[in-house]
């Protein structure tokens, strides 16, 4: 019997058993000849494609080779060590810079600069209405249908007719604003959380009454390319 001082520790990928090297036969170890491989949680071994979540389990997965105990360490993947005498060799990339056009000098008289829309877009606005949200009252009273409701945000005026006897339309000249659960308009500024509140509140600026919205006149057709 082989005194357990003379035994060694055997090397071998998932072997780690004690063995007498004076009885060490051929088929005697069951080890992974191939490399551990950890990739997206799982724990495998390249020889055998054997692989698991749990390191404990992965540790006690036998092996897939038959030979011999070993009491070698296996060599351990080599590290890249830079060459000192290359690192001044390495090229670094830098984009081109842009160039800088000269400033003309400041003696030069200044130019007015006219500017150009081109042609599709003119096109493109041109089938687009565009209007403002407050606008003037229109000269033509003609065409406008009886029942038509101010255009003045916050007014709750209808038109009544060419002769009827308005009184100052009072709007709100600002901007709806809701922020954090709370609702109001930026030219007077009186927060509510409720919304038929908010809907209910007296414009703060008084004025002519609005009933068709005023277009926006957006380019002239003099700077058309």
């Amino acid at each position: 019997m082989c005194d357990d001082a003379n035994l060694l520790l055997c090397y071998n990928r998932g072997c780690a058993v004690k063995f007498d090297p004076d009885n060490n036969p051929e088929g005697s170890c069951l080890f992974h000849p191939g490399e551990p491989f950890f990739h997206d949680a799982y724990k495998g071994w390249s020889c055998c494609k054997k692989k698991c979540t749990d390191f404990t389990e992965f540790l006690n997965i036998k092996g897939c080779t038959n030979g011999c105990h070993s009491n070698t360490k296996p060599k351990e993947p080599e590290k890249y060590v830079p060459d000192k005498n290359t690192i001044d060799e390495i090229i670094e990339y830098q984009a081109p810079k842009p160039i800088l056009l000269p400033r003309p000098p400041a003696h030069l008289p200044l130019k007015n600069i006219i500017p150009k829309i081109s042609s599709t877009l003119v096109q493109q606005l041109a089938a687009t209405s565009i209007s403002s949200t407050n606008g003037t009252d229109s000269n033509d009273s003609t065409d406008i249908p009886v029942g038509t409701m101010c255009k003045n945000s916050g007014c709750k005026q209808a038109y009544e007719g060419a002769g009827y006897n308005y009184n100052l339309c009072k709007f709100h000249s600002g901007v709806p604003i809701f922020h954090e659960g709370m609702k109001y308009w930026s030219c007077c500024n009186k927060k509510t959380s409720d919304f038929n509140a908010f809907l209910e509140q007296v414009g703060c600026t008084e004025g002519e009454h609005c009933w068709i919205k005023v277009k926006i006149k957006l380019w002239d057709k003099q700077t058309v390319d």
